[in-house]
């Protein structure tokens, strides 16, 4: 059987194929790095509405404490005011 005789593209040709491929493989790359992008700002969200979660029973708790801590202080001197620099309490008339 006789060689079939090989065919070489122009250069201008060749080049545009490889240029093509280049930016193809470019664009890939660069929607690979927005996905990889993307899950680590889903995931710094997440992390986020944690502590924010955390933060908002801490701020609950914190509230509810200063609260029962006040009503403690009312029961033993009525009401007043404390001078919170020198824990002076002066009691309203």
């Amino acid at each position: 059987m006789p060689r079939k005789k090989k065919i070489y593209l122009e250069e201008a040709e060749l080049n545009l194929i490889k240029a093509a491929n280049i930016t193809y493989e470019n664009i890939v790359k660069e929607f690979g790095l927005i996905s990889i992008q993307k899950l680590e700002l889903e995931q710094q969200v997440k992390s986020i509405e944690s502590r924010e979660l955390k933060a908002n029973e801490a701020l609950v708790n914190l509230q509810k404490y200063r609260e029962d801590t006040f009503e403690k202080l009312r029961e033993k001197y009525g009401d007043g005011n404390i001078d919170i620099n020198t824990g002076e309490f002066t009691p309203v008339k």
